[in-house]
């Protein structure tokens, strides 16, 4: 039996924002919406890192907006140097991730580190979250995240 694919469950679309008020105030104003407030992601952080650095402080404003059976996130940086960041400052507002959930998060970034993709960004939460962000940019300039949620909540 093959192996099932980290990419075979789109979780949602990322876009970088530099004011996420004014994001969804010009999202909604065109008919999009309705955003709701995502749970604070700095909430119960066990263990995260940004670019090798085991002790980044980094943190965001997320709103995610359900479409169809995907989602979209507006994410906007307020602390600490990330993928993210960085690509707000040098690329401005636009589409930065596609999200994958997947069921092990640590087998992915092992499996795609022996592909030579570059693991930048994790996070864990107590609970059992976590999230890598992997660095694909090479071709087509888009990061893909990966996030293994708490079993009880699949």
């Amino acid at each position: 039996m093959a192996e099932k694919s980290p990419f075979s469950n789109l979780h949602h679309i990322g876009i970088v924002v530099k004011d996420i008020d004014q994001a969804v105030k010009h999202y909604v104003s065109i008919g999009m919406g309705p955003f709701k407030p995502f749970a604070a992601i700095a909430a119960n952080v066990v263990e995260q890192s940004s670019y090798g650095d085991m002790h980044a402080d980094f943190d965001f404003k997320i709103r995610m907006l359900e479409v169809g059976a995907t989602r979209i996130e507006l994410l906007q940086p307020v602390k600490g140097r990330t993928i993210n960041s960085d690509f707000l400052a040098e690329h401005g507002e636009g589409i930065n991730h596609l999200a994958f959930l997947v069921d092990d998060v640590e087998a992915v970034k092992a499996d795609l580190a022996k592909k030579g993709l570059e693991v930048v960004l994790t996070r864990k939460r107590a609970g059992g979250f976590s999230a890598a962000y992997i660095d694909a940019r090479k071709v087509g300039g888009v990061t893909f995240e990966f996030i293994q949620l708490p079993k009880e909540s699949v």
